[in-house]
């Protein structure tokens, strides 16, 4: 699992940097026999459906979650 930490609102580009992340993860970092990585992007705001239409049809599996500062 990669997670990346945002401070500000999620942008289409998180998404694709991510998706760069995991793919040299899966490259490099990866041990025969381990499971795919996932990606967890955490933000400060989000919408929801720039999240849906970034995330569609990616190779790897990327979740967005919106994180609450206390």
């Amino acid at each position: 699992m990669l997670l990346d930490l945002k401070l500000g609102r999620y942008d289409h580009a998180d998404a694709g940097q991510m998706n760069l992340y995991l793919n040299y993860y899966r490259k490099h970092e990866m041990s025969e026999g381990d499971n795919p990585p996932i990606g967890i992007i955490l933000c400060a705001d989000k919408n929801d459906a720039l999240v849906e239409y970034t995330t569609t049809g990616l190779s790897n599996e990327v979740f967005v979650s919106k994180y609450l500062v206390q």
